[in-house]
């Protein structure tokens, strides 16, 4: 069965249509976990880790020769060496990555939607670095115990009131899901 005018006419189909839209959705979770992460706690941490290592090294060389024989990026980057040597291996990277991460910022979005509320939560401050005017973003972090889990979080996005010290104990709240842990607030107890 031949391609015939009628049916080259109707474009793109469904399927790749809606193929489209997965490497958005896994950027949107991989952009996600990297903006709440560190307030997040995923519960199949331990577990998925490991995998997470395996799907990026396999995702890796698959995104790096789907870029070499993109024809967008050969009209781009007409050097050969430049393509091959720095922009395909850091797109393969970047979305090999977002690949690895997505599923832990999916999580992190299920908590954030559809976590239960849940507060005093009793955490340990194990580290409080100074403040830096000069650092870009967040200015000052704390490192908390929450359940067997240590977190590096921002003052600036967390810690309500005074800023908790070394050995302090902390009330943590956030949202709950079996996915996982969402901080949203500290307060020294």
């Amino acid at each position: 069965m031949g391609l015939t005018a009628a049916t080259a006419s109707k474009g793109p189909s469904r399927r790749t249509g809606i193929l489209a839209w997965v490497p958005l959705l896994l950027m949107a979770a991989a952009f996600f976990h990297l903006s709440v992460g560190r307030g997040f706690i995923f519960e199949y941490a331990s577990n998925y880790r490991p995998l997470g290592i395996v799907i990026a090294v396999i995702c890796f060389p698959l995104l790096a020769v789907r870029c070499w024989y993109n024809i967008h990026i050969r009209e781009r980057f007409p050097t050969s060496w430049l393509r091959y040597l720095i922009v395909c291996p850091l797109v393969a990277g970047i979305g090999a990555g977002c690949i690895a991460i997505a599923p832990i910022g999916v999580a992190g979005a299920y908590t954030l939607l559809l976590g239960e509320p849940i507060a005093n939560v009793r955490g340990y401050v194990t580290q409080v670095d100074g403040p830096r005017s000069h650092r870009k973003g967040c200015p000052q972090f704390i490192m908390v115990d929450i359940e067997k889990n240590s977190l590096q979080l921002c003052v600036e996005n967390v810690v309500a009131g005074q800023v908790p010290e070394t050995g302090d104990v902390v009330s943590v709240s956030g949202k709950s899901s079996r996915l996982g842990f969402l901080i949203r607030s500290i307060e020294r107890q």
